[in-house]
């Protein structure tokens, strides 16, 4: 788990002492093809806002 509604994680919280669980920093999941990634969506989103389409890729509502 990366996230948690009170960050940084109490040194109090149980979640601390699961053994089925790891808790990564939100930067756990990103690797060396994030940036290329993240950047390769953006400029699709760009030319579909340019072209009026409301379709976006990796769209958050």
């Amino acid at each position: 788990i990366d996230h948690f509604n009170d960050e940084p994680l109490p040194v109090s919280s149980p979640f601390w002492a699961l053994d089925n669980l790891i808790i990564t920093p939100h930067t756990g999941g990103e690797t060396r093809k994030y940036e290329e990634n993240v950047i390769d969506i953006l400029w699709q989103n760009l030319q579909r806002l340019w072209n009026n389409q409301s379709d976006l890729v990796n769209q958050v509502i």
